[in-house]
């Protein structure tokens, strides 16, 4: 679910998704998502601290769990096309 929100307001926000290192080793594809053209400051805004927020999440996350050398964390398929 993290990765799904993350990938969403950040693609909404800047027209790409999370950087390489919070997507793992072998992260699934995600189809679809865009750049959004805000009219308004403050939706922008709000977008923004949301996808800081969720970024934020996976990070932790990621960090919390890779701590045990056995699991390896991957972004799985998203599809924000469908």
């Amino acid at each position: 679910l993290e990765y799904l929100e993350a990938e969403y307001y950040n693609r909404g926000l800047h027209g790409t998704g999370l950087p390489p290192e919070l997507v793992g080793p072998n992260p699934g594809p995600v189809l679809g998502g865009r750049r959004v053209e805000f009219r308004s400051p403050w939706l922008r805004e709000l977008f923004a601290e949301i996808a800081a927020n969720e970024t934020a999440h996976v990070r932790f996350i990621r960090r919390t769990i890779s701590a045990s050398p056995l699991v390896e964390i991957n972004r799985p398929a998203i599809d924000l096309q469908n």
